[in-house]
């Protein structure tokens, strides 16, 4: 009897001690739901199988009982966190630096004077931030909601802290704390709430792709001689590529360019009549050169013309912005654009993606745009002290259902 106690306890506390996650993607095609449990205490996150509600928009939310009854149910009758991802016409993100020049550099930081730099700076950036999203979709002021403030980089003269609470009790010149906000269409986050029951944590919400070039930029802030240069970022989606810029202080979606994963696809399909299967089968046998000679180079002279289209557009934005680097995500293509000399440092591969905030996301099949996604929402610390004065500032702002902590 006693061991059977103890079974059950060991059960109830397991499940007390695991976190249970949602990670809802809405996609032109409809809405993605990820079911995540994630293990703090070995950094490891396990998936259940995904489900695909079609033609569920952003628009339409509220009007689905469906999901609402799903909602209801999902990890019944525990709590569970949500982080969302949207579309730009109801979500935006951007990552800004907030530079401040000490008058007393030989003076140790103290938390008083990083409250007062919130003060002084975090209100000029909301109202800056909110009023360019409302402008671009034709929103009022009233329509905008804020839903995430989030310290997720701190520097002191140029060195940038593995965990933001160290710049406690340094001494130096010049403070930059690094910040993404994120505002939604309020009607859109009103619908969310009202489909989703109160044990549903709202945790997250970012715009569509943004985590990634995120989690780039934070590690190339980390590499000393790149410290505030400017870069792009480019993801190469299936049929478009997506560009955001680092300016060396702030961080958002910049413009497209039509050319796309499926661009390769479609010039092997032009030029050898090879379906798409095909095509994956081939990509992969030139990756691992595992082709003759001569095949290998007539599939490569076709894809290089794509590649060469892609590094033209690539590199007109870098000029336009007098970047000095650029980073590439292709999430069918990375392999091969490795194979060129040129590409080999710019791009993101898998790799890189589960080194975001050391945790463990092997096990998940994922494209690297929603593993980004995952790591960044379970990696970014909102208990750190920096966090708990800049959210202190604006918390009234943000709805209460959103959690902060």
């Amino acid at each position: 009897m006693a061991s059977q106690l103890k079974r059950v306890k060991n059960f109830f506390s397991a499940q007390y001690q695991k976190q249970r996650w949602l990670l809802l993607i809405f996609q032109p095609e409809g809405l993605e739901i990820r079911r995540l449990v994630y293990f703090p205490t070995r950094r490891q996150v396990l998936e259940k199988p995904p489900m695909f509600f079609a033609n569920v928009l952003e628009k339409n939310i509220r009007s689905r009982w469906v999901l609402k009854m799903m909602a209801y149910l999902l990890f019944f009758p525990f709590r569970y966190r949500v982080s969302v991802v949207a579309s730009r016409t109801v979500c935006r993100s951007v990552y800004f630096t907030i530079p401040f020049a000490r008058k007393n550099p030989s003076i140790p930081i103290e938390k008083n004077e990083v409250s007062g730099i919130f003060s002084q700076y975090l209100w000029k950036y909301l109202e800056i931030n909110k009023k360019a999203f409302a402008k671009d979709n034709s929103y009022d002021d009233l329509g905008v909601l804020l839903l995430n403030s989030l310290v997720v980089n701190v520097s002191l003269d140029g060195k940038s802290f593995g965990q933001s609470d160290e710049i406690f009790g340094k001494t130096g010149k010049k403070v930059a704390i690094g910040m993404v906000q994120t505002f939604v269409f309020r009607q859109f986050f009103s619908s969310l709430a009202k489909t989703f029951p109160k044990r549903a944590l709202f945790k997250d919400f970012h715009e569509y792709g943004f985590y990634l070039p995120l989690a780039v930029l934070l590690n190339h802030l980390k590499v000393s001689e790149r410290k505030n240069k400017k870069f792009i970022f480019a993801g190469v989606e299936k049929s478009e590529t997506k560009i955001y810029v680092f300016d060396g202080l702030t961080m958002a979606f910049y413009d497209t360019f039509t050319l796309g994963s499926r661009s390769f696809y479609e010039a092997m399909n032009h030029y050898f009549g090879v379906g798409i299967t095909v095509y994956f089968l081939l990509l992969g046998k030139i990756i691992k050169d595992d082709l003759a000679l001569s095949a290998k180079k007539r599939f490569m002279n076709v894809l290089d013309k794509e590649l060469i289209s892609l590094n033209n557009g690539i590199s007109s934005f870098k000029n336009e912005i007098g970047a000095q680097s650029a980073y590439i995500s292709g999430e069918n293509i990375t392999g091969y654009l490795k194979l060129h000399k040129r590409f080999v440092e710019m791009a993101v591969d898998d790799d890189f993606c589960n080194r975001i905030a050391s945790i463990n996301m092997e096990a998940l099949n994922l494209p690297r745009i929603f593993k980004a996604d995952i790591g960044c929402m379970l990696g970014f610390s909102r208990n750190d002290q920096l966090n708990i004065l800049a959210t202190r500032q604006i918390r009234w702002l943000i709805p209460h259902t959103v959690e902060v902590r």
